[in-house]
């Protein structure tokens, strides 16, 4: 499974809903860039959590790409005007939804190399979707 072949339907209808704000004639536009920058690392964590979910084309690697696409997210964020803000944070909370509930805790799993991260490095897939 390639990266172009992973649906990202989360994304998708953030970034049409991040068009059509831009071209609103009653403004909120003007910090799009700033959320198609954050677009981008949230299809990251997409494509990561879908790969989760189909339960293949995901490496150990992969992975934690995908973890540190998740921390970099609250970069962005902070530089979002309301309405853009508004509308990354429900993509953002319907993806970590996919997450939290095709993960478990595990405090353990990644040890040393989760301390000082975000919850979502706490978590593994209930079933890794790799081998070995």
């Amino acid at each position: 499974m390639t990266e172009n072949q992973v649906e990202t339907p989360v994304v998708e209808g953030y970034e049409a809903a991040l068009e059509a704000l831009r071209h609103a004639p009653y403004g909120g536009g003007e910090h799009a860039d700033a959320g198609a920058e954050a677009g981008r690392e949230l299809a990251v964590w997409e494509r990561t959590v879908r790969r989760i979910e189909a339960g293949h084309g995901l490496t150990q690697e992969g992975y934690r790409e995908g973890l540190t696409a998740r921390d970099r997210i609250p970069e962005y964020v902070h530089g979002m005007g309301a309405p853009v803000g508004a509308l990354f944070r429900e993509a953002l909370g319907e993806v970590d939804g996919v997450f939290m509930r095709l993960t478990v805790e595990d405090e353990a799993w990644l040890g040393e190399a989760a301390h000082g991260h975000g919850w979502w490095w706490h978590r593994r897939p209930r079933t890794a979707p790799w081998k070995g």
